[in-house]
């Protein structure tokens, strides 16, 4: 399902403004980014969990690749409300409407998956059918947010041999 076509249905399912369903999604989003920088992890009921994992620097190919940090998607089942507490926190909504719309958008988000389509998190990264696997590909804006402070360090050549 298009990210457009979910903002309609939540839309005319809540009565809002779609308008004002996309300004909620996104703050919403903006909200996951926030978690993941603080607490390194932040969960969907109903899709599963993001993490922010640190990859050490590796040889590769002759180059000393530096090290980073990149965002992983598990589908596992979710326990609490992270998302709800997120989503009220950002789109400043009430309990209800809140509700709603978390439910809405993760039905959306299980049509999509259901029919092989991608699901886009705005401004956050993508849902794409690789063959058999369902799996999350975070923009790159995401991805170089994550690793700011890493981002002046370079691979390196290595040369093979003992040179002094």
């Amino acid at each position: 399902m298009k990210h457009n076509a979910c903002i309609e249905l939540i839309s005319v399912e809540t009565g809002l403004e779609a308008d004002a369903v996309a300004r909620a999604l996104g703050l919403f989003v903006r909200g996951l980014v926030e978690e993941l920088l603080l607490l390194g992890q932040v969960c969907i009921r109903g899709i599963g969990c993001f993490e922010l994992r640190s990859v050490p620097s590796r040889h590769d190919n002759g180059q000393l690749i530096p090290p980073a940090r990149e965002v992983v998607f598990t589908s596992r089942s979710v326990q609490g409300n992270d998302a709800l507490r997120v989503f009220r926190s950002k789109a400043m909504l009430d309990m209800s409407t809140s509700r709603k719309i978390l439910r809405l958008y993760v039905s959306c988000f299980r049509r999509s998956a259901k029919a092989g389509d991608e699901f886009r998190l705005e401004g956050f990264g993508v849902f794409r059918n690789e063959g058999v696997r369902y799996t999350f590909v975070p923009d790159r804006s995401v991805h170089d947010l994550f690793n700011t402070g890493l981002g002046i360090l370079i691979p390196l050549e290595i040369s093979s041999g003992n040179k002094r």
